[in-house]
């Protein structure tokens, strides 16, 4: 077990169903390896990586708790211009996998993808085209094979095209030169309402926590305006052990968790070390209390999930 990754609990994690580098299996075989107990996936709008994940989690001896991720947003007058909205990522623990109306809404997100890659591509080779003369030089089809057969197609999938095509020299250069958002290549994802999407995961019997709400306070925005706001839609808790935060960060939202009656949670964000290699599974220091907080807020959201339909 590396030093980095010794804690035995990791409740954020992605696979190859998003944009991981590791398929289910591998991520509980490395997940072991790290000395892993209690494991949570949470890729990015799908659940497609959760029935491998448990299967081979169960396998291992592994705790597992099923997860999703996904990037809402929602109007905040406090950022400094007209219109703004606030992106906040939510991820939703212990729903029903099979909810009719959650997979519905996964399926219109998965297919926006894949409309939004396109534009992506198109605006790229373009780009790439005025520069060099070499039209079409990433494919839609090079870019689906690369997400693989489970993949929610996602720019992480695009980077690697690039990096083929000589467009960039590493994933993280595709991004700083085109992907990131106001580069050339950037195109914005339609919004899903942050209301909704909490709303949603409490309909289908899950447990909605606020992911890095570190990247919040880096907007300025008060944690203290803003946790209300996300608890009256049904909000349940917060990460407050995060990925690389360091610990002045993880005090503060701990006691902002504290002062709105929220849970706590936490977890590296690994999607394998080839992609993220600063978030190996275990980096943060996630409490055995936090596991059993989850679980009862899991139990209490699917008690009460009658009462947001």
């Amino acid at each position: 077990m590396s030093e980095l990754a010794r804690n035995p609990v990791d409740l954020h994690t992605h696979t190859r169903a998003s944009d991981g580098a590791d398929l289910p299996v591998e991520l509980v075989a490395n997940a072991a390896a790290a000395g892993i107990e209690v494991l949570g996936l949470t890729d990015h709008d799908t659940v497609a990586g959760l029935a491998d994940t448990a299967r081979a989690a169960e396998r291992a001896g592994i705790t597992f708790i099923p997860g999703v991720e996904i990037s809402t947003s929602m109007p905040w007058a406090n950022l400094d211009r007209p219109g703004a909205r606030l992106p906040l990522h939510l991820l939703g623990y212990g729903f029903d996998p099979e909810d009719r109306e959650l997979r519905d809404t996964l399926a219109v997100y998965e297919r926006a993808r894949v409309i939004r890659m396109g534009q992506m591509i198109e605006r790229i080779n373009m780009i790439w085209g005025w520069r060099t003369g070499k039209a079409d030089a990433i494919t839609p089809q090079r870019v689906l094979e690369i997400a693989g057969p489970m993949g929610v197609i996602g720019r992480p999938h695009l980077a690697r095209a690039m990096v083929e095509a000589g467009m960039a020299d590493s994933i993280g250069d595709a991004f700083e030169k085109f992907l990131r958002h106001g580069r050339e290549g950037y195109v914005r994802r339609a919004p899903v309402e942050t209301e909704e999407m909490i709303r949603l995961i409490r309909r289908a019997g899950g447990a909605p926590i606020l992911a890095h709400p570190g990247e919040v306070l880096e907007r300025g925005v008060a944690l203290d305006q803003l946790l209300p706001v996300l608890k009256s839609w049904g909000l349940m808790g917060i990460e407050t052990v995060y990925g690389e935060d360091d610990d002045y960060t993880r005090s503060r939202l701990a006691q902002a968790a504290r002062d709105e009656g929220l849970i706590g949670t936490g977890g590296s964000d690994y999607h394998g070390l080839s992609v993220k290699p600063t978030r190996p599974l275990g980096l943060a220091p996630v409490s055995r209390q936090a596991v059993d907080d989850l679980l009862a807020a899991i139990a209490t959201a699917r008690a009460t999930r009658d009462t947001f339909r």
